[in-house]
């Protein structure tokens, strides 16, 4: 059964037996993405060794960085990430697949959470994600 559109009554949507979860992400891979980093990564950007974590909707993964190489790990395998980031799989997606920059407003309303805005506008000039 196909997800129902945005244009589908919230009712009907309901009926369908896709959570709005389902339905709302439907098109978002975020294990592809993760999957993909590794092979994606531009060697020698990465000025210094650096952790990310992220928690992008239910997925949680680890990703290490350092000169030579990306190694992404399911979960949360450090203590203390350099850089954190919580959201959406569909904020996230936008990020990574379509550049979308996270402004002041989607911090402030939640969407977005980080202890690092400069760790993440690092992150996306070290790898090339065009064509997936």
């Amino acid at each position: 059964m196909e997800p129902p559109n945005a244009k589908t009554p919230m009712s009907a949507r309901a009926a369908s037996g896709f959570s709005l979860r389902d339905w709302y992400n439907a098109d978002v891979d975020v294990k592809k993405i993760f999957e993909k980093m590794p092979s994606r990564y531009i060697k020698g950007s990465a000025e210094k060794p650096t952790t990310y974590y992220f928690s992008i909707g239910d997925e949680k993964f680890t990703v290490k960085i350092d000169a030579e190489a990306a190694t992404v790990e399911s979960g949360k395998t450090v203590e203390n990430a350099d850089c954190v980031l919580k959201t959406t799989p569909d904020l996230f997606e936008k990020m990574v697949l379509k550049g979308k920059a996270p402004g002041p407003i989607d911090i402030a309303r939640g969407k977005i959470k980080t202890n690092d805005p400069m760790g993440l506008q690092k992150l996306r000039t070290m790898f090339d994600f065009k064509g997936i």
